[in-house]
Formats: C-alpha cells, structure tokens, sequence
C-alpha cells in the first residue's frame, strides 16, 4: 500500500496492470489544531512509533550523519524524537557498516 502520490508513477512504470488507490497522505487539521506553541528554530523532529524498524534507523541517521553536519554551521541546533516506543527498543549505537 502507498498513501503518497509520488510514488504512483514509479508504479505505473515497475507494474502497469496492478490494482492502485491513491490515498492522501496529511492531517486533519480541523481536529488537529495549533495550541499555539512557538516554533523552535533549528530543531529536527522526529514523529513516529519506535516500535517500527525503519522509523528508529531513520532517527539513529539523523543522530549520528545530520546532526553532526548540522551542528557545524548551528551548535545549537537539537533533535527531538517523539513517539510510541521510545526509548527505542533497538540498539541506540551507531550504524555499522554491512
């Protein structure tokens, strides 16, 4: 299943006769609402359950590859994981190379 529309073109081309949906990835901002918190400036958010492989690879990538390059040009820049799992329940070491 994909829910963003970027991707269907690649998978017209990989599988022209596969059944597609297109599903609107966002948020519904009528029940979602702004509680009017200020925005931080140079800050990486990451939202999403800790519990699912890819999200806690993505955020361990963010940690040790952007941050640093981040940090050059920003020492005040920080990163803020929220979500379900967290800590996350995968080693928090850094990436090894396979």
């Amino acid at each position: 299943m994909m829910i963003i529309s970027d991707g269907e073109g690649r998978l017209k081309q990989m599988s022209p006769n596969a059944k597609k949906v297109v599903i609107p990835a966002g948020v519904d901002t009528s029940f979602f609402r702004s509680i009017g918190l200020l925005e931080e400036p140079r800050s990486i958010i990451s939202m999403g359950s800790m519990e699912w492989r890819l999200n806690a690879d993505a955020v361990l990538w963010i940690c040790y590859e952007v941050l640093p390059i981040v940090l050059r040009k920003s020492s005040s820049a920080r990163v803020c994981v929220v979500g379900k799992g967290y800590p996350c329940p995968f080693s928090p070491g850094p990436p090894t190379a396979s």
